[in-house]
């Protein structure tokens, strides 16, 4: 019988790849038995990617910050254990669409955030010695329909047009020439082409590698409520507290 929420964890599911060298301080941890009685200040929901960098940004910023991380499966165990980590900003698409429902500045702005990302995650690693495997590099997308190169060059040279000081700090390369285009990817009958910079690096070691993730409370395998009934259940133990 399938399950009632295929958002929620489900039992004897497979083990990723990304799983196979975990932690031994946090897997299966679970910093209190209960969620704490006494106040918090900030909630943090699930213990991926997303929510142990906000908790990690959080108490860097002020580490007397008392932060609750609830987990409805194990640390780290959901998409971000799923996920090869691949850091691929493609702001050259999108950029029209966007423009057309919310201005050329702020159509912008989302892009120039997106591709800042990579920068943020090397700098991360730098500052704290994470050995998470990242690896940055460049990546090409070659366009073999014509129909969808024209697309990608409508798009890019819109924001270009635009925005030339971002495209060019983001360092966003195209290659209309196919000749050129064969000789840097390599692979023939291309279309249209871009380069710019990209990484991976393996998500798991990067959440676990940060002092930060040892710093919370971890409440794991909390029972999955809604965003109301968690809100409640929190107001109930600090009164009790």
């Amino acid at each position: 019988m399938p399950p009632s929420n295929t958002l929620l964890p489900v039992p004897n599911r497979t083990v990723p790849f990304w799983l196979c060298e975990v932690d031994p301080l946090l897997q299966r941890h679970r910093t209190t038995a209960e969620l704490p009685r006494s106040p918090v200040d900030v909630v943090v929901v699930g213990s991926g990617l997303s929510g142990n960098l906000t908790a990690y940004h959080l108490l860097k910023k002020d580490p007397s910050l008392k932060v609750v991380m609830v987990e409805a499966d194990d640390w780290c165990s959901g998409a971000t254990a799923r996920n090869g980590g691949h850091c691929k900003p493609m702001t050259y698409f999108g950029y029209e669409e966007e423009r057309k429902m919310r201005g050329a500045r702020t159509a912008n702005d989302m892009l120039v955030f997106e591709e800042s990302h990579l920068a943020r995650y090397a700098a991360l690693v730098e500052a704290e010695d994470i050995d998470c495997d990242l690896h940055v590099t460049r990546a090409c997308d070659v366009f073999f329909d014509e129909a969808e190169a024209q697309a990608g060059q409508s798009a890019f040279r819109a924001r270009k047009r635009d925005f030339p000081q971002s495209v060019a700090a983001g360092d966003l390369r195209e290659i209309s020439d196919p000749r050129e285009l064969e000789r840097i990817s390599g692979m023939k009958g291309g279309f249209w082409g871009i380069t710019y910079p990209a990484g991976h690096l393996w998500p798991y070691k990067l959440a676990a590698g940060r002092e930060s993730a040892r710093m919370c409370f971890l409440n794991r395998t909390t029972p999955p409520l809604t965003g109301g009934s968690l809100h409640q259940s929190l107001r109930s133990t600090s009164r009790q507290g």
